[in-house]
């Protein structure tokens, strides 16, 4: 009886954690945990679980908290200084000199025979794994260690991120994607670094008419951002006479045509018209029913919000990753202590934001 529940309880971790199966390190650590009768949510828990206790083993030749600090120290400075050595490893001679620059207070023995190091043919040591040098990474990193900062991180460090801060910010969950999908490195969130991206859409009524599913399909579309820069549909859009028979089924049928178009006064009106985009437009009924919403009006003649669709970054960052994580990251930028905002100009990178003291350490 109790085999069976030690295996399904094996079988729920393994289960519950996306990817386990491909890491026969932490498949292997699963009945330790059964046998404690640890509950684990996600791999980074996973992994702090098995530091320590591969650091309570080794709690009667050293010092549990002088090897985890000088393990947490080293894999930063692996991670570092990867290109200058020409490996994720270190020399053995330059071991003792790292943990007395560190002033932790190791013998050389108990570096190089008690930790998660492994020694190669050529005498440099590795962590026994990539992914643990990465998670002593994020862990140093997530606890405000500056080396850390101004720093990419690996697939796997933003994965393990993301499942740590998801602990105390659920809404880091719904960036994921955004977040696997661009280079990521992380500062500190302080008063002087507040972001400023995404400031137009706490706009109230931006936030409602974005809630419209027709408007956000509007703002996706380049030839609209195009149009709504026009100062000549801007100025239609604000007159009644326009809007009027935009909603008119007649005037639908004849504004397509070639005939209705020669005789137009209105020379804006004229030369839009020539615009197929346009055209198609005003034969949408979303943007007919939108013509008459005092907000959407108000907004189309706001330079700050025809920044924000063009020149602030949005209408290509919902190009690239749509409106629906755009509303994600609006919400988490709300935060006081987690916030993100892109550092280049093509959205290739952005800056995760961290409050220091903002995640406590797993005891």
């Amino acid at each position: 009886m109790w085999q069976y529940s030690a295996r399904k309880k094996a079988l729920d971790i393994a289960l519950k954690i996306p990817l386990l199966s491909a890491r026969p390190m932490l498949l292997a650590h699963i009945p330790d945990l059964v046998e404690r009768n640890v509950t684990v949510r996600n791999v980074y828990e996973l992994y702090e679980e098995m530091i320590n206790a591969w650091l309570e083993r080794e709690t009667f030749w050293v010092n549990k908290q002088a090897l985890r600090e000088f393990s947490e120290r080293l894999a930063v400075d692996i991670y570092l200084n990867r290109e200058q050595r020409g490996m994720e490893g270190v020399p053995n001679e330059e071991l003792p000199v790292l943990a007395q620059r560190w002033d932790i207070q190791l013998q050389d023995w108990q570096i190089s025979g008690r930790s998660l190091l492994n020694r190669d043919a050529q005498g440099n040591y590795k962590f026994a794994h990539r992914s643990i040098m990465e998670y002593l990474f994020v862990s140093r990193l997530i606890h405000g260690d500056n080396n850390c900062y101004h720093i990419n991180l690996t697939d796997q460090m933003k994965r393990l991120l993301i499942e740590r801060l998801g602990v105390y910010f659920p809404e880091i969950g719904y960036v994921h994607d955004l977040i696997m999908e661009v280079e990521i490195s992380v500062q500190e969130l302080d008063e002087n670094s507040n972001t400023t991206f995404l400031v137009l859409a706490g706009d109230q009524f931006f936030r409602r008419l974005t809630d419209d599913q027709g408007l956000r399909r509007l703002i996706d579309d380049g030839g609209f951002r195009r149009l709504i820069a026009d100062q000549r549909f801007r100025r239609l859009i604000a007159d009644q006479r326009f809007r009027r028979p935009v909603v008119d089924k007649d005037f639908k049928g004849l504004a397509v045509g070639q005939v209705f178009r020669i005789p137009m006064i209105d020379q804006d009106f004229k030369i839009l018209l020539e615009n197929q985009y346009f055209r198609r437009l005003i034969n949408d009924p979303v943007y007919r029913r939108l013509t008459d919403d005092q907000d959407f009006k108000r907004l189309i003649a706001d330079q700050d919000f025809r920044r924000l669709i063009d020149d602030g970054g949005i209408g290509l960052f919902i190009e690239i990753f749509g409106i629906v994580q755009l509303h994600h990251l609006y919400n988490m930028n709300k935060s006081s202590q987690l916030q993100m905002e892109p550092s280049a100009a093509d959205l290739s990178h952005f800056i995760l934001r961290i409050k220091p003291g903002s995640v406590q350490r797993i005891v």
